[in-house]
């Protein structure tokens, strides 16, 4: 039985108290026997066993039987026997098919008691089959060269931990049972040697083959349960690297699609050397520009170019303190640093993003709204250059999941504050979202309503928010919404096109990271938290099949019912086209290009540290002066700027007024559109640069 039915005279969580309830009859003589039922545990596990807790009061001995009495499921009785004053718990076992009718629906169910031949207690209770407290995080399992699958598990109860042992079966090939203990709400992976027997069903052609992970708990009730997945041996995501000098982001590369006129070769030609001396896919632009002046298109666009940044050149010669010959900003660098952190200290996190997905932020100059006083005693306006790159990909359920995204940011401030990171970035919880037409803009949604998704086996973050548009939203404010709202509850309008604050429009994706560095001991040494906003995606989330998250796609909306038809994009698309435009084409307008920066103060606490070099964790955590194996090195100022840098988190309210926080971003290399977004998709005129989905 659980924990919880030991402590008697509590009753568990979905225990029922009768303390104290005697029924049907006047109270006899002091001498009679007076047993009483201090608490029924009705919750059926496996065991298939009811816990019924009597009392004896006021008699020499209490003895008798309890009988319980299962609605449409017959009888079951047992005898007791308890000395006065104390208490005895009476586990009554079910049958098999009494069990199979309680896990099939709750059932009310008599509790009798009798003393000395006659009832003295009767009450009703219902009993219900216990249901799994832990659950497996994520189907896909990636089985590394130690022949080791890792499995992550959550443990749902609030107060007890989760107890028991799991099995991991492959192609009907079962492995030896593996004990399972995590804390309450808490993350568990569970590590699987393979057989030899799963070893040769799993194959090593890549290929996935399906497995179950069945777990059996004791605690904090006696169940199982089973989950299906899907294994494959050094599959897609696990492959650290091609050839020698390669990057695994490098190695998967970026593939033309029917759409893209650019080669793989001519990709390749834009990659960088990191500090680590491998190759990495860095940025270009979305035109491609050959020797003899004829060009081609990549279908992708990966934001600001780096190299107009004013501290480009400074965020290089960070690199290049590691590796003379570094270049350019390596994209992937901080998933590749993962993987090698997770080989070398386990815990089986791998994260490779797609290429179309990278994203680089230039703010020159940036006004960030709050005074510092100089060294001469002058009150001077904080000034910062940042230069970002972040993962931001709109067009598959990967950010519907996934919280953890690549993040790399460099900045200097004239109040001499300087950052040089990179490192894994969680945007709030794995398994979570929140939806898009409930930002908190107004009072009627003071927060963003979460929405529990499933099929990651990430960690969950510190802080931040997955802000993405759903099939509720855009039902409510497309297809019945309205394209210009006139009051505060309209305010999230149906078009990202409308005439007036079409900002404010249900499928504005915004992702808010939260970053926060500390060192050995765990202080805090620096913060940022910067936003990235996305007014075009290219799909939104509908819902959670067997394994994995559901998406469906702006686009296709054009040729589907709803008031969405008479307002642009959808408008224009259709009457282009009697037929669906194919979501991957240039011609479909939501393609994650129109985008949008929100930059607020970093804070850093480091002037009392011995040096500004420090090296930590690929989630920037435990920094120190000495690397360690798959530390990434860290440039933190020797500066405190806390007295004045009081807020790291952007504002949510007046986002059209402010003249900091990213909306004069000089340096940009796409067209500013709505006074703070900028079409990455387009060039200064207006004309298309073949930019599709994935982007």
């Amino acid at each position: 039985m659980s924990q919880e039915r030991r402590r008697w005279p509590q009753v568990g969580a979905v225990g029922v108290l009768l303390a104290g309830l005697i029924g049907g009859t006047a109270a006899t003589a002091e001498a009679a026997p007076r047993p009483v039922v201090a608490s029924v545990d009705a919750i059926v596990g496996t065991d298939r066993a009811v816990v019924v807790a009597v009392r004896c009061t006021k008699a020499a001995r209490c003895q008798g039987k309890v009988k319980l009495t299962v609605a449409g499921a017959g009888t079951r009785a047992k005898a007791y026997r308890v000395k006065r004053g104390k208490a005895t718990k009476v586990r009554i076992v079910l049958t098999a098919a009494q069990y199979r009718k309680v896990a099939a629906k709750k059932r009310i169910t008599t509790v009798r008691v009798s003393a000395a031949g006659r009832q003295v207690v009767k009450r009703k209770v219902v009993l219900r089959a216990a249901r799994p407290a832990l659950r497996v995080r994520g189907t896909e399992v990636d089985v590394a060269a130690d022949h080791v699958a890792q499995v992550s598990v959550a443990c749902g109860s609030a107060a007890v931990r989760c107890t028991g042992s799991a099995t991991l079966r492959i192609a009907g090939k079962a492995g030896a049972a593996r004990p399972v203990r995590v804390a309450a709400k808490g993350v568990a992976t569970l590590r699987f040697p393979l057989t030899s027997a799963q070893i040769s069903a799993l194959g090593t052609d890549g290929g996935w083959v399906g497995g179950q992970v069945r777990l059996t708990e004791t605690t904090p009730e006696r169940v199982a349960s089973g989950t299906a997945v899907r294994l494959r041996m050094h599959g897609e995501g696990h492959d650290h690297g091609g050839s020698e000098g390669e990057s695994a982001a490098y190695a998967r590369g970026w593939t033309p699609t029917q759409y893209d006129t650019c080669t793989r070769a001519e990709h390749n030609s834009y990659a960088a050397t990191g500090p680590d001396g491998k190759l990495y896919p860095s940025w270009h632009p979305p035109v491609h520009t050959r020797a003899d002046g004829s060009t081609c298109t990549f279908g992708h666009e990966h934001g600001d170019d780096p190299t107009s940044s004013d501290i480009y050149e400074w965020a290089i010669e960070q690199f290049r303190a590691e590796n003379p010959e570094a270049e350019g900003i390596p994209f992937g660098y901080g998933s590749e640093m993962l993987s090698e952190y997770s080989e070398i200290y386990g815990g089986g996190v791998h994260r490779h993003e797609d290429d179309p997905g990278q994203k680089v932020v230039v703010s020159n100059d940036q006004q960030m709204g709050v005074d510092f006083v100089d060294r001469y005693g002058d009150t001077q306006p904080l000034v910062c250059d940042h230069l970002i790159k972040a993962h931001q990909g709109s067009h598959s359920g990967d950010a519907t999941k996934n919280n953890t995204h690549e993040l790399f940011y460099a900045l200097a401030c004239n109040d001499g504050t300087k950052l040089h990171t990179y490192l894994m970035s969680n945007y709030g919880n794995a398994n979570e979202l929140h939806a898009s037409c409930t930002r908190p803009f107004t009072a009627e949604h003071p927060e963003a309503r979460a929405v529990q998704t499933i099929g990651s086996v990430l960690p969950d973050g510190e802080g931040g928010s997955r802000i993405i548009p759903t099939a509720d939203c855009v039902e409510q404010y497309l297809k019945n919404g309205t394209e210009n709202g006139t009051d505060t509850v309209d305010d999230r309008r149906g078009s990202p096109a409308a005439s007036a604050n079409s900002w404010w429009w249900a499928g504005y994706e915004q992702w808010q990271s939260f970053n926060s560095i500390t060192d050995a001991e765990g202080k805090e040494i620096a913060r940022f938290e910067p936003w990235f906003g996305l007014q075009n995606p290219s799909r939104y989330y509908v819902g959670n099949g067997a394994t994995d998250t559901q998406v469906a796609y702006f686009n296709d909306l054009a040729w589907q019912s709803g008031n969405q038809q008479s307002w642009a994009p959808w408008r224009t698309q259709a009457s282009g086209s009697a037929t669906l435009i194919d979501r991957k084409s240039p011609k479909a307008w939501f393609n994650g290009a129109i985008r949008d920066a929100w930059i607020t103060t970093t804070k850093v606490d480091n002037a009392e540290a011995d040096t500004a070099v420090v090296y930590a964790d690929p989630w920037g955590k435990n920094a120190k002066s000495t690397r360690s194996p798959a530390s990434i090195r860290t440039y933190i100022s020797r500066t405190d700027n806390t007295r004045y840098v009081t807020r790291t988190t952007p504002s949510v309210t007046n986002r059209s007024t402010r003249q900091h926080e990213g909306l004069q971003r000089k340096g940009a290399t796409a067209p500013a559109t709505l006074g703070f977004f900028y079409d990455y998709g387009t060039d200064a005129q207006g004309n298309s640069l073949g930019v599709h989905a994935p982007n």
